[in-house]
């Protein structure tokens, strides 16, 4: 353990160079974030775009709320989505917050938006997703539930949302479909309860994880360790598992070559 957790570190701090020299050339790395013209390769945001989300009703239930706010036009990071570091977005958005106020301060903070750059993201993510059975963390706004809809190779999707109030806000305006169900758990809690007492249910075939909220660069540590407790809770060769907005991080974790001192 204590060779596996200096192999991680190693590696976060190799990671944390390359987030600095990024962070060094555009300062303004939170999303959506508007930043200057730039010169690195940029896709356009299609006139017209939509998500299902926008048709939601800006509803409330109990510690959960949809909200919409405009998104100016201009140029967004685009985190790699679509093989580009920038969206330019040239017509206002009306994007679709998912918010919560769930801490002490009682302040209402984002957990998920339907802008560009997550709807195009979770598309990508939905394509490498494989069936039959899926195993998804964080129901969030829904998105990947409506694209995964579309997909009759999944005959077993189940979502594990945290907050009851969150599946009661989003769930009627899923469509209809009988391979979804939605269970109200912890989902670190759930897969270490089901590794241990029901370890034969766990074999699914893609383990998708869509739980995180801040600063990317923030995130990395948190999600590194995630991915350990995934592999050991899903061992199974046909298990995929994949982090959403982090995949690139946790490839580059997995294809890394142990030192010759570490077992492989």
């Amino acid at each position: 353990m204590s060779r596996l957790r200096d192999r991680l570190d190693r590696f976060l701090n190799r990671w944390a160079g390359i987030t600095r020299r990024s962070t060094m050339e555009h300062p303004q790395m939170p999303t959506p974030t508007l930043v200057p013209e730039a010169s690195a390769w940029e896709v356009e945001v299609p006139p017209g775009f939509h998500t299902p989300c926008m048709r939601y009703p800006l509803t409330e239930c109990g510690d959960a709320r949809l909200r919409r706010y405009t998104q100016s036009p201009g140029i967004y990071w685009a985190h790699g989505v679509q093989g580009a570091s920038f969206f330019r977005q040239r017509e206002s958005l009306e994007v679709t917050h998912l918010q919560t106020c769930d801490t002490p301060d009682g302040e209402w903070r984002t957990w998920m938006v339907d802008d560009p750059t997550h709807w195009f993201g979770l598309q990508a993510y939905a394509t490498r997703i494989r069936g039959p059975r899926v195993l998804v963390g964080g129901l969030g706004l829904g998105m990947i539930a409506h694209l995964l809809h579309e997909r009759p190779d999944i005959t077993d999707l189940t979502i594990i949302e945290r907050n009851p109030n969150v599946a009661q806000l989003i769930e009627p305006w899923l469509p209809r479909d009988r391979r979804r169900s939605i269970i109200i758990d912890d989902f670190w809690s759930f897969n270490e309860t089901h590794y241990a007492f029901a370890p034969d249910l766990n074999k699914y075939d893609t383990v998708f994880v869509d739980l995180w909220r801040g600063p990317v660069a923030e995130q990395l540590s948190t999600v590194m360790e995630r991915v350990q407790d995934v592999q050991r809770c899903y061992p199974w060769p046909q298990t995929e598992s994949l982090f959403f907005f982090f995949q690139d991080a946790v490839d580059l974790w997995r294809n890394s070559e142990p030192s010759k001192e570490e077992p492989s």
